[in-house]
């Protein structure tokens, strides 16, 4: 799933629990959660999955000379 689908779905949570309502329409479809708890966990397995694509993303590695 690419990033900006991740941030809609986020934003679309967002949304609904900020309404106070347990249902969620993003892409012409609807999710229908059965509490509050549920979103929220949704919430943040969607987070976590925007974590690990841009941890992914960014790679450094050091190179280390004596200047010899």
């Amino acid at each position: 799933m690419d990033i900006e689908k991740i941030n809609k779905r986020i934003e679309a949570i967002n949304d609904s629990i900020s309404r106070g309502v347990h249902s969620v329409k993003f892409d012409q479809k609807e999710i229908i959660y059965r509490s509050l708890d549920e979103m929220l966990k949704a919430r943040e397995l969607l987070k976590n999955e925007l974590m690990k694509g841009k941890s992914r993303s960014k790679r450094y590695s050091a190179i280390f000379s004596r200047g010899l």
